[in-house]
């Protein structure tokens, strides 16, 4: 795997090293780090990328638009959600999701509890975009547009792909 992440076991992810704070320019080890909710998001997230590249095989691949490809060159969009908040929700975006179906590609679904320091897989599934039904709205003034936000029970549940 590549640095900076390690396996262990049957979906569990964790960050190498220790906690690392700033502190007046130098980098203090050993204290604990304080990131804000969207930082940590960003940390599981990536995280449950890695997981997902080794899982099903897909080159990592950060364009402006996807996360990884397959071995034929179909892009793959990981999306990432902690399934123990109340209100967890996998977030898609329209534009994305145009050109991964113009594309013939698909999303990896991963659904994942907090464990220490990393993440443990609880469940995930891939989904090609073309079978996914979804109705689309607004997001506000958000950059990346119009948005739908999906139940993880929506995607694990066998027969739930239309929405």
């Amino acid at each position: 795997m590549s640095s900076g992440f390690r396996g262990v076991g049957d979906g569990l992810i964790r960050s190498k090293g220790v906690n690392r704070e700033k502190s007046r320019g130098k980098v203090a080890l050993g204290q604990r780090s304080r990131m804000n909710r969207s930082q940590k998001a960003a940390r599981y997230g990536a995280l449950a990328e890695r997981w997902a590249f080794d899982r099903y095989g897909l080159n990592a691949d950060h364009s402006s638009w996807n996360d990884a490809r397959d071995d034929d060159g179909r892009p793959w969009d990981v999306k990432a959600c902690l399934l123990s908040r109340r209100a967890a929700r996998f977030r898609l975006w329209e534009e994305q999701h145009r050109r991964l179906r113009r594309e013939d590609g698909g999303y990896v679904f991963v659904g994942y509890v907090l464990n220490g320091r990393g993440i443990h897989v609880r469940r995930s599934r891939t989904v090609k975009a073309r079978d996914l039904s979804v109705s689309f709205y607004g997001a506000g003034s958000h950059q990346k547009g119009n948005q739908v936000k999906i139940r993880p029970s929506e995607i694990f549940h066998p027969n739930s792909l239309s929405r």
